[in-house]
């Protein structure tokens, strides 16, 4: 029991750092598809990045605990590994829909510049921000936990 408990806290802590570093890089990367880009001062830039990022850890972390604890068992990762990282994925890009739609068009909190590729008014970028980067994870905690050379 207690070894399963320490390889639980090592992959949940694996999961938040990779979200932190990983969600960091992609705010730099794709804050030219907003607005704010030709309109910030750096200043303004930087915690923007910095604020985006940290939501970015908490929504990719809740997802993974509420997944955790709706759906793993006490071998997890061992056991259920793939419903967890599904369901975790489609919970931070459930959200992440929601989000994009209601800050873009209900409240108007930020704007998209023309270079942002869209679908119905959404933002393509943050959806495949919230595919790519949890699968990478999930991916790389499946090969620390399996030492295995194949893919989910």
């Amino acid at each position: 029991m207690h070894l399963s408990s320490m390889r639980w806290l090592r992959e949940i802590r694996f999961f938040v750092v990779g979200l932190l570093l990983l969600n960091s890089l992609w705010e730099v990367i794709q804050l030219p598809l907003y607005t704010i880009w030709g309109t910030a001062t750096p200043k303004e830039l930087l915690f923007a990045i910095l604020h985006c990022t940290v939501a970015d850890v908490l929504i990719g972390t809740g997802c993974l605990i509420g997944t955790l604890v709706a759906e793993a068992t006490e071998a997890w990762p061992n056991d259920r590994f793939g419903t967890v990282a599904v369901l975790t994925i489609v919970a931070g890009e459930s959200y992440t829909l929601y989000s994009e739609w209601h800050n873009t068009v209900v409240l108007h909190s930020w704007t998209y510049a023309s270079t942002m590729p869209t679908i119905a008014n959404i933002g393509l970028a943050p959806l495949a921000q919230w595919l790519v980067i949890p699968s990478l994870l999930f991916w790389r905690m499946h090969h620390r936990v399996t030492g295995a050379a194949s893919t989910l």
